[in-house]
């Protein structure tokens, strides 16, 4: 009777940590590359101060130009049914430049990925994260708010994820994955930018 009541007590406590609702927020740093047009500024500028048009060259070329780096939050509500994502802007003074755009909202659910339409007032299938990337382990690992991460590279090597395999995959920031377990930082390379955000709090 005794073991019956232990069994019985174990799968309630097991449906309890299956069901049960995370809040976490991943800061978000995203690069912005110069746009060529600021460099051709700045090399004009150069020029007009007096410097020869090679030496500018020159000095444009050392300076690299590191782009625009700006910082937002992703705020995930996660659920075993749905995960709700908020993209929003940061506000804090952390040096990072402001750029000004709208908020994103993002719905997670059964490994597919919705963006809130908000002339239809409803979430529709995410055509620009449509794509499933296939990713593999690549042996390296991360301690992350104590929990040990696995890093696996996409075979497209424009992403990486740090996966904690004792939280649930619903915990998710809006990657489209077949890997168990949650996805606690990942850096992305797109088109124009390149992202790296990491977990900050997680509730």
């Amino acid at each position: 009777m005794r073991l019956l009541i232990l069994l019985f007590l174990s799968g309630i406590s097991l449906i309890a940590a299956g069901q049960r609702k995370y809040h976490c927020e991943y800061k978000e740093m995203i690069l912005f590359p110069m746009p060529d047009s600021a460099v051709i500024s700045f090399k004009k500028h150069l020029e007009e101060q007096g410097i020869p048009p090679e030496t500018a060259e020159q000095m444009v070329k050392q300076l690299k130009f590191p782009g625009i780096l700006t910082s937002c939050w992703r705020k995930v509500d996660a659920g075993p049914d749905s995960t709700f994502i908020l993209i929003t802007k940061s506000n804090e003074n952390d040096g990072f430049s402001k750029l000004d755009f709208p908020d994103e909202k993002l719905l997670f659910s059964k490994g597919e990925i919705y963006r809130y339409n908000s002339d239809k007032h409803k979430f529709l299938p995410d055509t620009v994260r449509s794509a499933r990337r296939i990713f593999e382990k690549n042996g390296e690992s991360k301690i992350i708010l104590d929990h040990r991460c696995i890093v696996y590279t996409s075979t497209d090597s424009l992403c990486r994820i740090w996966v904690a395999e004792d939280l649930p995959e619903y915990i998710n920031p809006g990657i489209r994955t077949d890997i168990k377990g949650a996805i606690i930082a990942y850096e992305l390379k797109l088109t124009g930018q390149s992202i790296h955000a990491e977990l900050a709090k997680i509730e």
